[in-house]
């Protein structure tokens, strides 16, 4: 994911299927792989307690071990933030990663990202969103918003991050769900049509973009 709250994905087969997607833990040079760790190891949790994963957390081993510490903040927020939009809730910190060259950690591409339509009212992310004294977890932008300041953010800084994530959503779901053969529909996530907590969503971009 860029800086700009824009996802950056793997290299895709763009005419092939099934497609092909480059490995992003590979080297161009055959049987070398890049090291990699996921979010569970980062914050030193065990299968049994990744229920209490946190991305403040992993947002505090950002700040101390990362390169680009403030531009992988970003990124981090950004993709919190698209995961509410298009209904990804399996987040869980297996699915945040970082490559290890021996000294600092560098921010992965996103990946196994799984949009879903929403089943009810209300749903939660897979980790925590707050921090240790508000553990708040719900799938809502605007309370990701509120808590922007645990990713160095402004609250005006995050509003601009979910609008253009709106926007693109918006724009591009439908040419990207085509090129792939995938159902189109999770896009009523982001246009307002599946919940009231998807309405509630569109109203807190603070846009002309409802």
């Amino acid at each position: 994911m860029s800086a700009s709250g824009e996802i950056r994905w793997p290299s895709m087969g763009r005419f092939s299927w099934p497609p092909s997607v480059e490995r992003f833990d590979r080297f161009p040079h055959p049987g070398e792989r890049r090291a990699l760790v996921s979010a569970l190891t980062m914050l030193e949790l065990n299968e049994l307690a990744a229920r209490w994963a946190s991305y403040a957390d992993l947002a505090q081993v950002i700040r101390e071990r990362f390169t680009d510490p403030q531009r992988s903040l970003r990124e981090l927020f950004s993709r919190i933030a698209f995961n509410i939009l298009v209904g990804n809730t399996d987040d869980h910190a297996r699915n945040t990663a970082a490559f290890w060259d021996g000294e600092m950690l560098t921010l992965a591409p996103a990946y196994d990202i799984c949009p879903q339509l929403r089943s009810g009212g209300e749903a939660t992310q897979a980790m925590i969103i707050g921090d240790d004294s508000d553990p708040f977890k719900l799938s809502q932008v605007a309370g990701c918003i509120e808590r922007a300041h645990l990713y160095q953010l402004s609250q005006a800084e995050a509003r601009e991050i979910v609008d253009r994530q709106v926007e693109t959503i918006k724009r591009d779901w439908e040419e990207v769900c085509a090129t792939w053969r995938s159902s189109p529909r999770p896009n009523e996530t982001a246009s307002g049509g599946a919940s009231s907590s998807t309405r509630s969503r569109s109203r807190v971009t603070d846009g002309t973009r409802r």
